[in-house]
């Protein structure tokens, strides 16, 4: 799914944001967790425009050691650092805000499929923190990450819906 995202993602167009900022969940919304896009992810970028543009409050992960990540809230003008796991994060003095207190997750994955399961990168960091909430959960990645069927377990957190270039669709 690593090859096939990268081999896909060069020409493939950012996603239907509008799409999601017409949903009742981004309407209802006050707090989003974004996050900083690594290698060929799908870049969040327009989403966080939008949600600033709307006043929403931006959260972004960071993982502060390896098995445990944390949501944080930047300052105005706060330049980003590298977390333990060499991806862009707020610093950590930024405040902490709990997963409890996020409406919409926009999550990153390799694949998800027509149940919602989600193939991260294997370290169940999202699935602890949206065990912890009850805000909604949309993937944000290429249509060439959609199958039909992924293997799940039992502590894995399913997605409600999933962003790409072709639209929101919803599980």
């Amino acid at each position: 799914m690593r090859r096939r995202r990268r081999e896909g993602a060069a020409g493939a167009q950012p996603p239907a944001v509008e799409a999601l900022t017409h949903s009742v969940e981004w309407r209802q919304a006050r707090v989003i967790a974004s996050y900083s896009p690594t290698g060929s992810e799908q870049r969040p970028t327009l989403i966080d425009a939008a949600a600033r543009a709307a006043g929403k409050r931006l959260v972004y992960p960071r993982v502060v050691t390896m098995g445990e990540m944390v949501f944080k809230a930047p300052g105005a003008g706060e330049d980003f650092v590298f977390d333990d796991c060499g991806i862009a994060a707020p610093n950590e003095q930024a405040e902490t805000v709990h997963a409890a207190q996020i409406d919409l997750f926009i999550i990153p994955l390799l694949a998800c499929d027509d149940d919602g399961v989600r193939l991260g990168y294997g370290g169940g960091y999202y699935d602890r923190q949206l065990a912890l909430s009850e805000g909604f959960r949309c993937g944000l990645g290429f249509q060439l990450q959609r199958v039909a069927s992924l293997p799940a377990e039992s502590h894995d957190m399913c997605l409600q819906s999933f962003l790409s270039e072709s639209g929101l669709e919803y599980f």
